[in-house]
């Protein structure tokens, strides 16, 4: 096992131990997560250069998706910002090469993606263990994943930090809806597909 597998598997493990849940939602409105949470202690695996930093302690995440791009992702008390998707609503999705529920999802999240395609962007990041480019390419082929995918290995100090502000100890799916840099909604486990579009119309 290399050292960044290992190291993965180990910072990881904790977050993906509850496996994937059915339809056990939980929609927390985002003022219960407000500048009081804790502290981020975890450095970014990279770091934008300072002239690309802010003066709102903003810490920026330049992450590989498994398509050969990167996406910017800043780190905020309250949520995210993604300087490439300004003005569009993100739905933060992380899900699991092999969870059930993740993947009954996916036709879902696609029509989210077709119906919204001028308001909202899909960032998806793979949490269990790192997928193969065999299995990379069904996925993508066979749900139209044409949305950023990051696997988890690439993105543990952001994990961590979801998991430390958000108490998310591993459920999937798992999906943050943020707007504006502010994380609106959070959602653990399958989601209400009526409820949750009700939720995004409400943010447009």
């Amino acid at each position: 096992m290399n050292k960044k597998l290992q190291l993965f598997s180990l910072s990881i493990l904790p977050l993906i131990y509850a496996g994937c849940v059915p339809k056990t939602t939980q929609i927390i409105p985002q003022q219960t997560h407000t500048n009081s949470s804790p502290p981020i202690t975890q450095q970014p695996r990279e770091l934008l250069p300072p002239s690309q930093t802010d003066s709102q302690n903003i810490i920026y995440h330049t992450l590989p998706t498994v398509q050969g791009s990167k996406v910017i992702i800043g780190e905020r008390s309250n949520g995210f910002i993604f300087p490439q998707y300004r003005g569009k609503i993100v739905l933060l999705e992380i899900f699991g090469k092999t969870c059930h529920f993740c993947l009954g999802e996916m036709p879902f999240i696609n029509y989210i993606k077709n119906k919204y395609k001028n308001e909202i962007q899909i960032i998806a990041i793979q949490a269990q263990e790192p997928m193969s480019p065999q299995k990379t390419s069904e996925l993508i082929h066979r749900f139209n994943m044409t949305y950023p995918i990051i696997e988890g290995a690439d993105a543990t100090d952001l994990l961590s930090s979801i998991r430390d502000k958000y108490e998310w100890y591993g459920v999937l799916p798992y999906k943050i809806l943020i707007k504006d840099g502010v994380s609106e909604y959070f959602y653990k486990g399958e989601a209400n597909k009526k409820e949750m579009e009700e939720y995004i119309q409400s943010l447009l």
